[in-house]
């Protein structure tokens, strides 16, 4: 079973896409902030980070990603709610992009193509 850690501030969202998620397989560890989302990774080690592009203030996710990917290698997929996805993907050196307004089958499908390729890193 491969094990997520999805990373999001809205509450509703990370609870009903991490329900879908399990649903289909998937163990899922949830996390509404980024001090939550360090203790998660050090807890369970996740094979895959699903992480929101704009969590994290001003900064945003880039300072967590940074330290992931130095302390925990994982694969990180950026949850994007418009176009600027790839851009995010291509300038915080993940795995690929998923768009929050997919619908849960083609999130899925998504998912499933960027874990089965993780060495192709954008960068």
């Amino acid at each position: 079973m491969t094990d997520i850690l999805l990373v999001d501030d809205d509450r509703e969202y990370t609870k009903d896409t991490a329900d879908l998620l399990k649903h289909h397989g998937y163990r899922v560890h949830v996390a509404n902030d980024l001090g939550t989302a360090m203790c998660e990774m050090q807890t369970h080690s996740p094979h895959s980070v699903i992480a929101d592009k704009n969590i994290g203030g001003h900064r945003g996710v880039a300072p967590f990603l940074d330290y992931m990917q130095t302390e925990y290698p994982c694969v990180i997929i950026i949850l994007s709610s418009n176009e600027d996805g790839a851009q995010a993907v291509r300038e915080l050196y993940c795995h690929g992009f998923i768009s929050k307004h997919l619908p849960i089958g083609k999130f899925i499908e998504r998912m499933n193509a960027i874990l089965k390729s993780p060495g192709q890193k954008y960068n």
